[in-house]
Parts: C-alpha cells; structure tokens; sequence
C-alpha cells in the first residue's frame, strides 16, 4: 500500500510539472505570437519650386518600373536645377546620391554621389544640378538614392523637365488662392467668377463639389471647417499655357476629421488666368472619437465620396467595410468597432501614414468574423514598408489578430496595379488566387507559392470578368484575323469551356449579369467602317450563357444589329441600328432584356439621410445590436511568422498598350492608339506608352506649325502614286531614305513606318478628328490622310485659319480652310496615319 501510494505521488507530482511547463510555454508562445505593426521609417522627399515645396515623394525600398511611375512633375528652373527637402523624422542617411534616367529607364544620363547637403533639424536639403546632357521640353526620371539603416536603400522617382516660358509661380498661387478663399466667404466673393454653377452641378451634398456648384457647396456651408496642418501641393501636369494642379489636406469640424482632396485645371490667358476645372472630394475619418459614431442603431459613416465596400455573415451580428482604406469589422455582441487594417492611426499620424497609393479589397468572411482580405499598392509601413505589391492577409477574430499569407511584388505604379485587380482578383474556396496582372491571368496557390498561367497576351477589350470576380471569360488568340471563340470559366473548381463562332463571324464578350455572361455574335461581312473612319461591329445576335456554357437566352431581331450593351441593375440596355436604303447603319431604338436574377439584399442597411447642416451623409443601419456598452474602436494585432511568404512573379507583356491619364490616374488602357487618343480628348488627358513616351497631349499644341523640310511637292507619275511620295515623304522627314515604290510592294502603310523609323512610334489614327491630330503637327510630325479615289495628302502645317496640305496628286502645297479641311476628311471618314516624334 505504501508503495502504491509513493507512486500515486510521483505520478501526480509528474502530471503537475508537467502541467505547469505546457501552461508556461503556451504562455510564452502567446506572448511572443502577435506583435503591433512597426512604425514607418523612411524619409519623404519634396522637391522645390519657386522657392516652395511642392511633389511631396515616398521613398521605394525595391528596384521599380520608373516607366511607370508618372506620377507628379518637376520643371528644372533657369539654371537647371531641382531643389531638394528630405524629411528624414530622424531616420539616418548615411549617403546619398541620384541617377538621371530616359523616361523609358534605358538610357543613364547622370550617376552622382550627392555631397553638398545641409541639415535643419531632420530635414536634409540640396539642390541638383543637372548637367547639360538634356534635351529641353523632354522628360527624364530623376532616381534619389538614400542609404539607411540596415543596408536598406530607399529611392525617390521624380519625374522633371527642362521646360522654360511657364506661368506655374502663377499658376499655383492662383490655385493655393483659390482654396483658402473657399473658407471664408467674403473673401470667395472674389472667385465666384470663375465658377460656372449651373444644372450640372450636384448641390445635395459636401462629398463631392465641381465647377458647376453653387456658391453654397463651394463655401462649405453650414460646416464651418478648420484646416488641420499643411497642404501637400503636387504639380500633376504643365506646359505652357496649362497646369494641373492637386491639394490634399485635412479639415476639422467639431469632433470629426475629413480628408480633402482638390484638383485644379487653369489655363494662362494673354491677361488673365482661366480655371477650366475644378473638384474637391470630402470624406469622414473614423478615429477613436466616438461619441457621435453610433447613434440610435445606426452606424454613422459621415460625409463621404467613395463607394463603400462591405460584408456580413448570415446571422447579421456582424460586419465589415472599407472606409478611407481602412477596413474595419463591427461586432453587435459586444459593440466593438475593430480597425482591422490600417497604415494610418492616432499613434501613426504623419505624411507617410496618410499616403492613400494604396487599396483594400475584402475576399471572404465567415460566421465567427474571420476574413481574407487583399491589399494592393505602396505599403506606408510595417514588414513590406516602401514595397509595392499584392498581400494576402487572414485576420483570426478569435484571438483578434491578423497574419500575413502571401506578399507579391509588382515594380509598376499603384494606378496601374489597381486596374488590374479590378479586372480580376478573387480566392475561391480551395485557397487558391486568381489574379489579372498586365494582360495575363494567373492561378496562385497561397500555401505553397506557386503559380501558373492560365491565359496570356490578353488586352482589356477580350476579358471580361462578374461582379465579384468569380467567373471570368476571355478570347484566346486570334484566327487569323478575327476572334472566333470565346472561354468561360467559374473560378470556384470548374475548368475553362470553350464556345466557338459559326462561319465566318466573331464573337465579342461584352459583360455579365451576376454569373451568366453576355457575348456578341458578328457576322463579317457586316463589319463596315462608317463616315468618321471608326469601324462598326454590329452584332446580329446577343447571347446570354451560364459558366457551364449552357445558352440561356439568345436575342436576334431580322433588320437589327446591336452596337452595344449597357447594364442598369438587371435590365440589359441594347443599343441597336438598322440600315437605311444605301446600307449605312443609322441608329434604331433601344431595346432592353430583362434579367431575373435578384439582387442581393443585406440584413445591415447602408442608406443615407439629408440633414440641413451636414446635407447628405451615410449610415448603416444595424441589423442586430445586442450590447448598451459604448461603442468602442480596437487595434488588431500582427501574428510573428518565420521565412518569406513573397512569391516572385515574372511577367512579360508583350502585347503594345497606351495609357490614358487624366487628373494624376490612369482612366482606360487601350491596344489602338486611336481609342486612347479619342478617350484622352474627351476628358483631357494624356496618352503614353510602355515607355512612358507621350503618343498625345491635351492642350500641348501649338497655335500654329510649319515642316519647314518639306517645301516642294512631288507630283504622281507612272512609278509612284499618292500614297507612296506620301510615305516616302513621311520616311525622309524621320531621316530615313529608302524607296517607298520598293518598300510598298512588301508591306502596309503602317508597317513600313512601324520598321524604319526607329525610337518612334507608327499610328493608325483612323477615326480621330482633325483638332486631335494635328497634335502631332505640332509636334513636328507630318500626318497622311486618305482621300478620295484611293489618294492620300500629308498635313504639313496650319494656324488657326487654315491647314498646309501637301497634295501629289496637284503637285502643290497650299493651305486650306479649316472648316473645309475638317468637311473634306470626315467625307472620307477621317483616315489618318502619322508617327510619333523619335524617342532619345
């Protein structure tokens, strides 16, 4: 029995030790588990202008794309020099120095060690003096290369040029005017004559004024705001007539905090200043005051101007939402708001915490709360601080923790990297990634970082994908001229089905609604190119099939042809046509098909209200509110991993795209040069290719041009037609001489100017009218067109009355009237060919 009672004792003194040793390492293991993100660290740089800090820049600790990163610009000034600041919030530099670049980042201009520098406080200052290796009124990439702590080496892209006769010190005073004078409506008497208040404005709400607001909305109303801090003023744009001009700030009234953003459009006049643009969103911070977020059942977003992204589970308790790139999660159980991801917060509140380059999206939640959730872009701090990138993070509501999965590096600017996570990112319910990225479609698994390819040498107008990124369709390559078949794939476990046109026809994916897709069926033949030079593909049949490729529904009406689609919440608007008695397509009345998919509803509603004081605001009225706590908001903490969860993915676009900019964002991207052209001048933009190389410029012409090489006229003979003095004029002006009778027997016009004009760019602009591409006269690049009884002239000139027209087949070169000129290519359907000046 003693013995027996010895052993008890030794077993349970066993149980006990080894009891307290498990709790203790459990213990450790939690303590050291989650970690909160680490500050940020890097220094931000400016550049100055007119003796004021403008361009404020972050710094990128990974090798980047300068091609891409446009961002704003710096003008050198007379001596040419950039005036530098580097706030380093006391971070070491150990060195520094800076690379001049080409835009397209081949050509190295300058390689220096910067060591006239001087301190202030944290602040570094220097002026750069650029050595004369520049061609004026070009743009190079200026690359600043500060050495930090640790070996890391941060690099600051500042687009400049050379560009003299500017009215920018005007330009941005009258913007910097502009916007204090909104604050105090005495003083805004002054610029109420700029605005052009009209119908068009919306006078509902603060979320979003423009030029066409009245005076009310522009004066801020009843919400008498105070500016908090500084302006960040950034030179989008310049030359010589017009500026683009962006202010961000933040705003305090009461107890709430409002990021303001303003943009500016001015042109200089012979005596005045002209604004031709204007804008200034508003949206509401969420930060820790919160006596006014929750208010009878009713989660209180505030005055806002970007659409909000959220999710609940089924029971209805709980939420999550995107507000200000921050998401959040609200719990009714215990009236918790919780922060789950942010750069920005009360202990993080600097430049480099507010940078907005960057995007969340919100890929899954479950019942408990925990989500998948995807950020995209410049990341302001934490393990990936100056990286920009794609992660994948799993936020555990359990232990209220969010733990990295996958990290992938892209070394292109954030505009362009949201654009293509909006064509297509979505994580199905195996875990695995599906992601669009410069015109290819990837599968990538998250546990074990690979990936494969699953279409390529795709272009925005053959891929289309549905709502919530879960079915994709797209046009594999073509047959021989057109695009005959079609795939669709659902990306939760299916495989891709293929669907094949008839004989001769096309096929074009045009949307979906919800789940099922919406394709065009084009018979040939029907292809026609109408009065402006555009082609119109106009479809004989819509069809409409499930993500099986079953047909669901198939609309064809004899003597119709749809020209296009247009989805208003389950209505599909079809633009039709018909033919008139000559078979040129006119248009006909819509007609409309009607879908019954229902659309979702949520337990949480998201409405608005209209209050006299704040105007329209936004709320979400909750569902479940099950605890009388106050309201209060939490910081999620980080989960400690060991090893590198990144996945290099290696991408070779091959496919020629061009960039529509506008207002410092890429608005479309466009495989015909003569799409992106129309686009830019519709809203003002600009167009650039891979290379950052200027294909069109708004507002950046010449009130006047002359080829002055091209002075005699050569008259058509037995040998050479219009077409080929044409292009052989067209070679020679680019410095090449060959003959063009040899050259036209093997190839198009655009081809032979694609081949022999090196570091130029050959465009079809077909379709454009005649104020967009004498641009390129301006420029100094003549430009063909085609004519009647299959001639062609060149544009060599013209001023503000007249066009300079080279005409082989009359051997002359004289001016025509505007008006007549813009009569006589539209009769022939504005057919127009031209290059791009050559690229250093």
């Amino acid at each position: 029995m003693k013995r027996t009672l010895i052993m008890s004792g030794v077993i349970i003194l066993v149980l006990l030790v080894s009891m307290i040793v498990t709790s203790l390492v459990i213990n450790t293991e939690s303590i050291d588990m989650t970690t909160e993100m680490s500050q940020a660290t890097l220094p931000v740089l400016y550049t100055v202008v007119n003796d004021e800090r403008v361009n404020l820049t972050h710094g990128y600790t990974m090798d980047m794309n300068g091609s891409y990163l446009r961002g704003s610009i710096t003008p050198l000034n007379e001596n040419r020099e950039i005036g530098i600041v580097v706030d380093t919030f006391g971070t070491l530099v150990s060195s520094a120095g800076y690379e001049v670049r080409s835009m397209d980042m081949e050509r190295l201009v300058e390689d220096q060690v910067l060591e006239d520098y001087t301190y202030i406080g944290t602040e570094m200052s220097a002026t750069i003096h650029i050595k004369d290796l520049i061609s004026p009124d070009t743009e190079y990439m200026l690359i600043v290369k500060l050495s930090l702590p640790q070996g890391v080496t941060a690099r600051y892209y500042v687009r400049f040029i050379d560009r003299q006769e500017l009215n920018l010190e005007e330009e941005l005073a009258f913007a910097k005017d502009f916007s204090e004078r909104t604050f105090d409506r005495e003083a805004a008497q002054e610029i109420k004559k700029y605005m052009e208040s009209n119908s068009e404005g919306d006078n509902t709400s603060f979320e979003y004024v423009n030029i066409h607001s009245n005076f009310n909305q522009l004066t801020w109303g009843d919400l008498a705001p105070e500016l908090i801090g500084e302006k960040e003023v950034d030179i989008l744009d310049v030359d010589t007539e017009n500026a683009c001009i962006e202010l961000n700030y933040r705003v305090g009234t009461l107890r709430k905090t409002y990021d303001i953003r303003e943009y500016f459009r001015i042109k200089k006049g012979s005596d005045r200043i002209y604004l031709m643009e204007y804008e200034r969103t508003m949206d509401q911070i969420i930060d820790n005051e919160t006596e006014d977020l929750l208010i009878n059942d009713k989660l209180i977003h505030g005055i806002i101007s970007r659409d909000i992204e959220y999710r609940e589970n089924e029971a209805g308790n709980l939420f999550c939402f995107i507000q200000g790139n921050r998401l959040y999660s609200y719990n009714a159980a215990n009236n918790n708001l919780a922060r789950i991801f942010s750069f920005w917060d009360e202990d993080n509140d600097d430049v480099r915490t507010r940078f907005n380059e960057h995007g969340i999206k919100i890929m899954s939640m479950d019942e408990q709360g925990s989500m998948q959730f995807m950020v995209y872009g410049y990341m302001n701090r934490g393990d990936h601080e100056g990286e920009e990138g794609i992660a994948i993070y799993y936020y555990d509501s359990v232990i209220n923790a969010t733990e990295e999965q996958i990290f992938i590096p892209y070394d292109r600017s954030y505009v362009l990297l949201e654009h293509n996570v909006k064509a297509l990112s979505h994580i199905n319910y195996n875990g695995i990634f599906y992601l669009y990225l410069d015109g290819t479609v990837y599968e990538i698994s998250i546990d074990n970082k690979e990936y494969k390819v699953i279409a390529d040498e795709l272009d925005e107008m053959r891929f289309v994908s549905n709502a919530d990124n879960s079915v994709i369709a797209w046009q594999p390559e073509k047959d021989v001229y057109y695009y005959n078949r079609l795939k669709i794939m659902s990306l939760d476990g299916d495989l891709p089905v293929e669907i094949g046109a008839g004989s001769a026809e096309i096929m074009i994916p045009l949307g979906f609604m919800d789940k099922d897709l919406i394709f065009g069926k084009i018979k040939t033949a029907d292809i026609k190119t109408d009065e402006t030079g555009s082609i119109v593909l106009p479809m004989y049949s819509v069809c409409i099939i499930n993500s099986g490729g079953k047909l669901l529904k198939e609309y064809s009406q004899p003597g119709y042809y749809i020209e296009d689609v247009e989805f208003i919440s389950n209505i599909i608007n079809l633009k039709r046509l018909t033919r008139d008695e000559t078979g040129a397509y006119i248009p006909a009345p819509d007609d409309q098909i009607i879908s019954n998919v229902e659309s979702r509803t949520f337990k949480n509603n998201f409405s608005y209200v209209v209050t006299e004081e704040m105007e329209t605001t936004y709320q979400t009225e909750l569902y479940k509110h099950m605890s009388d706590d106050p309201i209060k908001v939490t910081n999620p903490r980080e989960v400690l991993f060991e090893g590198d969860r990144r996945l290099i993915i290696e991408n070779d676009d091959l496919i020629q795209r061009f960039y529509v900019y506008a207002k410092g964002d890429i608005d479309s991207i466009y495989t015909e040069g003569s799409d992106a052209v129309k686009r830019a001048s519709e809203i003002f933009g600009n167009v650039v290719d891979d290379k950052c190389a200027y294909i069109w410029e708004a507002g950046n012409r010449k009130s006047s041009a002359r080829l002055e090489d091209i002075t005699e006229a050569r008259s058509v003979d037995e040998k050479l037609n219009s077409i080929k003095i044409c292009v052989d004029e067209m070679l020679k002006h680019g410095g090449v001489y060959k003959d063009a009778d040899e050259l036209m027997d093997d190839g198009t016009v655009l081809n032979i100017l694609s081949t022999n004009l090196t570091g130029s760019t050959a465009l079809d602009l077909t379709g454009c009218d005649l104020d967009s591409v004498l641009y390129y006269v301006s420029s100094g690049s003549p430009v063909m067109v085609f004519v009647e009884n299959s001639d062609s002239v060149l544009i060599v000139g013209y001023d503000s009355k007249n066009t300079v027209i080279y005409d082989p087949v009359k051997g002359t070169i004289e001016k025509k009237g505007m008006n007549d000129s813009k009569e006589w290519f539209e009769a022939n359907r504005n057919r127009f060919i031209t290059y791009t000046a050559a690229r250093e």
